[in-house]
């Protein structure tokens, strides 16, 4: 800033002091006013920031991931199965009856498969410990880790972050176990291995969050409750990244024999969501997880974006007929007055995933809700409705956030999926005058340029506790990647990262990249990308492989080099230990003197990153323990974070 323009500054400053004091009482208290009306803006503004759904993990009966939880859900089957001889006998506790003792009235629940199996070693958790703990602590600790690298946020780099994680959980069959079992057998960690709190603070603990940590009851809702207290971490500015899950397992009969008496299972074995046939549910089981962040931070670091959380909302029945009774009043209410929040009409949404548990009692009460607040809906569309629980039976507290990652992945797709064992609609539903439809099969769910599409998502507690959540599409321009020709403007070689915690673990992993590369379409997305996400995105481990290619079919090879244990010149296999700041391309070339004349050479400095010199060099240095700034080094080619395969857990039995 030059004399005159200090000297501006200077007087303009003046004169607006003199302005001020000029100014009547009258015209102080105006000014005050707009100046608290601005503030008042901006914090309404940041308390309704959509919320962008960054990753998610999962695994629920007959889906082990996302892609095989898609598959299930796109062709439209049942996950319901016969109980597996692992948890319980059925022919000790089986009875038609379910008035009959201590016993339970259905053969039928969604399980999922191999929930004794953990990896401790990799969370440096001792045998003794991963034995007493809660497989659902164990499976949540694998998930969490899964998600972060499916929002290609490496693990690592939150911890000491302000990240919050929120986790919705309500039934503790394995502590149950050990504290009804001998006296003698009961250990420290029988505590915080089966302790609901234990759950989220192991979470906080093994990553190093420091932002608000806890674990929410709420039978049904739980889930979704975790995700209200994580949108609103991030909108509080609690929290820069939060992440909401649920967990549910069912291990043991009592909780069975619970329902039996209460009359809640369908003696079919089968959800019958909306169907006159409707006569209960049967439960599921499963673990679901989502990384979020504010939609603008999202957009700011260039995450993919999976979807758009408008709002979030929770109330309670109240003073209903009975205590597990819903009540169509306070659910009307809640869906109402969370619209209203978020500044959404109801005609534009046009689906929603419903608690739908298909009984008797609730399916009639949740759809007299919705038609009170959507029947009056000024469009031609009819309003979607579906029920996940007719695919994989009702989660409880995991209940939630199945139907929200159904929910995004419908979006993500365009497509919504059948609602299963729809046949005729249950006459005891206020259906006359209420534009609704149940799809029985798969259908279309295009974008439009008009308006977003729009869900909701809707959970209600066995204790009373309702919870909705508001979703959109992700913002088109995050969704559809440039093209090749734009991102791809160098060519030469380019390094990507191969990492595990073990030397077995890295050859799983490079398996699992080459069969990604074996079906990638290399129309969509670029080798640079390749290479950014598996070494910016991806947490890099002491056992790994660096390699380096120019193309898709150069890192085939080099891969295949890895798994079949063959040397090769552009792959270096050896354990690392960081240490130290972040070093980028400058402190590497001024390591290195052959790479300084390198530089001086160079017309256009930013081919020194992709000069096989300087690779060679990073290569080094790696293993040589630096911390390598893998962003600069990578930035100037790859920008854009994709969808990669996630890390292979070993599976070592726990019970």
């Amino acid at each position: 800033m030059n004399n005159s323009e200090v000297n501006n500054s200077t007087s303009g400053t003046k004169a607006s002091s003199n302005t001020a004091k000029d100014l009547s009482a009258l015209q102080r208290a105006a000014l005050t006013i707009k100046e608290l009306r601005n503030q008042l803006d901006k914090l309404n503004k940041e308390q309704l920031e959509p919320i962008a759904i960054v990753g998610m993990s999962c695994v629920f009966p007959g889906a082990s991931d996302l892609d095989e939880y898609w598959d299930l859900l796109s062709n439209g089957r049942d996950a319901v199965n016969k109980v597996p001889e692992s948890r319980w006998d059925l022919d000790a506790w089986y009875d038609q009856n379910p008035a009959s003792p201590g016993r339970i009235n259905t053969q039928y629940g969604g399980f999922i498969e191999g929930v004794e199996y953990f990896d401790a070693k990799f969370f440096g958790i001792p045998k003794t410990e991963a034995k007493a703990m809660d497989p659902g602590q164990r499976i949540l600790l694998q998930q969490v880790w899964k998600a972060l690298e499916h929002a290609s946020i490496p693990p690592d780099s939150l911890k000491g972050s302000n990240t919050g994680f929120f986790v919705g959980m309500s039934q503790n069959d394995y502590g149950s176990l050990q504290i009804n079992g001998h006296p003698d057998d009961i250990t420290a960690y029988s505590g915080t291995g089966n302790g609901h709190s234990f759950a989220a603070g192991r979470i906080a603990y093994q990553f190093g969050f420091h932002g608000p940590t806890f674990t929410s009851d709420t039978a049904c809702s739980s889930s979704l409750v975790a995700l209200y207290n994580a949108v609103n971490a991030i909108r509080k500015k609690e929290s820069s990244v939060a992440i909401a899950s649920g967990v549910h397992l069912n291990l043991t009969p009592p909780m069975q024999v619970f329902f039996s008496r209460t009359q809640s299972f369908s003696p079919d074995g089968r959800c019958f969501t909306f169907d006159e046939r409707a006569n209960g549910f049967i439960l599921g089981e499963g673990v679901g997880v989502v990384v979020l962040q504010s939609l603008s931070e999202a957009i700011k670091q260039q995450r993919r974006i999976l979807g758009v959380i408008r709002e979030v909302g929770l109330n309670h029945g109240g003073a209903a007929v009975g205590l597990t009774v819903p009540n169509e009043s306070a659910q009307e209410k809640l869906i109402a007055q969370t619209l209203k929040r978020a500044k959404i009409s109801p005609e534009s949404i046009q689906y929603i995933e419903t608690h739908g548990t298909g009984t008797q009692l609730g399916d009639p009460i949740e759809v007299g809700a919705l038609k009170a607040v959507f029947g009056t809906r000024k469009t031609e569309e009819p309003l979607l409705l579906g029920s996940v629980k007719t695919n994989i039976g009702h989660l409880n507290a995991a209940a939630g956030i199945a139907g929200f990652i159904k929910t995004i992945l419908m979006l993500k797709n365009e497509k919504v999926v059948p609602n299963l064992h729809f046949n005729k609609p249950n006459p005891k539903i206020p259906w006359e005058g209420f534009n609704v439809e149940i799809p029985t099969a798969l259908k279309s769910w295009d974008r439009s340029q008009e308006n977003p599409r729009r869900a909701g998502i809707s959970s209600f507690g066995l204790s009373g506790t309702n919870g909705h959540a508001l979703v959109e599409e992700a913002p088109i321009t995050t969704t559809i990647p440039l093209p090749k020709e734009q991102l791809e403007v160098h060519s030469g070689p380019l390094l990507f990262a191969v990492s595990s915690k073990s030397k077995g673990g890295l050859v799983e992993m490079a398996k699992k990249y080459v069969r990604w590369l074996n079906r990638v379409d290399e129309s969509s997305v670029t080798f640079s990308d390749f290479c950014y996400s598996t070494t910016v995105g991806r947490s890099h481990l002491s056992q790994c492989a660096l390699c380096i290619a120019s193309n898709f079919s150069e890192a085939r090879e080099v891969l295949n080099a890895l798994v079949s244990d063959e040397k090769h010149s552009n792959l270096t296999i050896g354990t690392v230990k960081r240490r130290g700041s972040r070093k980028g391309v400058e402190q590497i070339v001024n390591s290195s003197e052959k790479l300084s004349s390198l530089v001086e050479k160079l017309d256009d400095q930013r081919h020194i990153v992709r000069s096989p010199l300087f690779l060679a060099e990073v290569v080094n240095k790696h293993f040589e323990g630096w911390n390598i700034d893998w962003k600069e080094i990578q930035g100037n080619y790859g920008q854009h974070f994709i969808d990669l395969p996630l890390y292979p857990f070993v599976r070592e039995k726990f019970w």
